[in-house]
């Protein structure tokens, strides 16, 4: 089995144990706290809600579904995994999201001020 298939067997778990819960991938409630608040924090300090934001590895939409709350509009995000895309997209958020591998991503250069992730 390779390393890619691995990766995506653990976040298959991930998606049948978890879902839409915010212990996708994080069963730490405290850490979590921290880590969103640190990036809604970051993203205020760099202009606001008007910047483009990709976040890599969206998992099941839970990040994205804060920056929503906080009114942040030009989001997209991209995870590695179809079954989380299937689950972040199940959020019906105004965001754009994709499948794909960051080692390969099919955005022009400069398309984004700023990119994000958790992990």
């Amino acid at each position: 089995m390779s390393y890619e298939d691995e990766v995506k067997l653990h976040y298959r778990g991930q998606v049948n144990s978890v879902g839409l819960s915010g212990e996708s991938t994080m069963p730490d409630h405290v850490v979590r706290e921290k880590e969103i608040s640190a990036i809604l924090n970051t993203l205020s300090l760099l202009g606001g809600n008007d910047l483009r934001i990709l976040e890599i590895g969206c998992g099941n939409g839970l990040l994205l579904h804060e920056l929503h709350n906080h009114g942040y509009s030009k989001v997209t995000g991209i995870d590695f995994l179809e079954e989380f895309v299937k689950l972040a997209k199940s959020r019906n958020l105004p965001y754009e999201i994709y499948e794909g591998d960051v080692r390969s991503l099919q955005f022009e250069d400069s398309h984004f001020d700023v990119v994000i992730t958790e992990r």
